[in-house]
C-alpha cells in the first residue's frame, strides 16, 4: 500500500487546496482507491493536498467521547494523509457526518494551514483534482 500513499506537500511549497475526504476508519478501501486514483493527477504534488478526515471516537451510548478509534486502523495504511478530528464515528442517527464535517471546518486551518482553498467530499466521491484545481483558479 506504501506505493500508493499520498505524498506530503513539501514544506517549501503551499497547497493551493486542503482536500478533506471524510472517511470510516473501518473502511481502508476507499482510502486505497482513492489513494490510487489521486495518483493520476498532476496537481496532487503541487497544488492539492489530500487528508482523510477521521473522528478521534467511536460513539458509546451514554457517552459524550466514546473509545477511540485509533486501535480500528490497518497497521499497514499510511498515516502521513490521516487527518484525525475531534468527533464521533457511528453516530447512530441523521448527524452521522455531520459532527465529523464540523470538526473538519474547525480545524482545516490547524490540518494545513498553508491552503488557499478548504473542500471536502467523502470517500465514495472521487474528485478530479486539476480540473478542481483549474476552477479555483478562475474564482
Amino acid at each position: 500500500m506504501g506505493d500508493h500513499a499520498l505524498s506530503p506537500v513539501p514544506a517549501n511549497q503551499s497547497p493551493y487546496v486542503l482536500l478533506g475526504v471524510m472517511s470510516n476508519p473501518s473502511k481502508p478501501a476507499l482510502r486505497t482507491q482513492w489513494r490510487s486514483w489521486a495518483q493520476h493527477f498532476d496537481t496532487l504534488q503541487d497544488a492539492v493536498s489530500v487528508r482523510f478526515v477521521l473522528g478521534k471516537y467511536i460513539y458509546e451510548k451514554g457517552s459524550s467521547t466514546g473509545k477511540s478509534t485509533a486501535a480500528s486502523l490497518s497497521t499497514a495504511e499510511p498515516e502521513s494523509d490521516l487527518a484525525w478530528v475531534d468527533a464521533r464515528e457511528q453516530l447512530p442517527h441523521v448527524g452521522v457526518v455531520t459532527e465529523k464535517s464540523a470538526a473538519f471546518w474547525q480545524s482545516a486551518t490547524r490540518i494545513d494551514g498553508r491552503a488557499s482553498w478548504f473542500c471536502k467530499c467523502d470517500d465514495d466521491t472521487l474528485v478530479n483534482l486539476d480540473r478542481l484545481v483549474e476552477s479555483l483558479r478562475r474564482v
